[in-house]
């Protein structure tokens, strides 16, 4: 298979956290290709689901399969080049809070605080729903009409809220939802300090390719929550193997 991978920090297979202990890949796209499948992931942390759109358009057509993770609804949508990365931001405290600060030049670290002081209270949860089911039907309906197998990675979603669930009629392929949820119960401090690869150990990262690899071999339009998985078993053994 020669699989294209689109997202963020869920797709990204450069480490969560660059000072982490754990230096071999352990994420789930180097446990697919292992099993012999050719990926290339344009998956890039803290970036908004629309940079994924941006870098979908661009690459998608070199690809025979693809899985694409879609971001967390309220990250700021575009940002100027370079800047990308921190889609996930809510305010300048957060700039210095995690050092994402680091390796900006004085210009653009202005720029991202003058950013992010009038994005706070211009967040709309209906232009954001919006942007999201926009670029689903987009993506699913180029796949559908280009023969490329898709699979709906919706990482943040839980479906429950049915203000913030989009409509998924338009799928061309499998939608797995909640994949944060399972992270989360995994790791409960992954939003102070993460060492895992994907934000999941070696053996859900492992589970988690299984159950993409399946999705792109079926040709089933499945809506599965990942956090009902009976695979995801949690055990405090490798949760402590992270809390370093």
């Amino acid at each position: 298979m020669k699989i294209g991978v689109f997202g963020d920090s869920f797709a990204d297979r450069t480490p969560y956290n660059p000072e982490s202990p754990f230096k071999e890949d352990e994420s789930w796209i180097a446990d697919m290709e292992s099993a012999g499948h050719k990926i290339t992931s344009y998956g890039k942390t803290g970036t908004s689901t629309w940079y994924s759109y941006e870098q979908f358009l661009a690459h998608h057509e070199q690809f025979e399969w693809i899985i694409f993770c879609y971001s967390s609804l309220h990250r700021i949508h575009h940002l100027p080049e370079g800047l990308e990365d921190l889609s996930f931001l809510t305010s300048p405290d957060d700039l210095y809070a995690y050092g994402r600060n680091k390796g900006l030049s004085q210009q653009q670290e202005l720029e991202i605080v003058r950013i992010l002081t009038g994005h706070i209270p211009n967040i709309s949860p209906s232009f954001d729903q919006f942007v999201k089911q926009k670029i689903f039907d987009d993506i699913n309906n180029i796949c559908r009409n280009k023969n490329i197998k898709l699979v709906n990675l919706l990482t943040f979603d839980d479906r429950k809220d049915k203000t913030y669930a989009i409509n998924l009629d338009s799928r061309s392929g499998d939608c797995l939802y909640n994949l944060f949820s399972v992270s989360k119960k995994e790791l409960p401090t992954m939003g102070i300090l993460d060492n895992r690869w994907c934000h999941l150990s070696k053996e859900f990262n492992t589970i988690l390719s299984t159950i993409l690899f399946n999705a792109l071999a079926g040709d089933g339009k499945t809506i599965f929550d990942l956090y009902k998985h009976k695979d995801f078993t949690y055990d405090e053994e490798i949760t402590a193997r992270y809390n370093i």
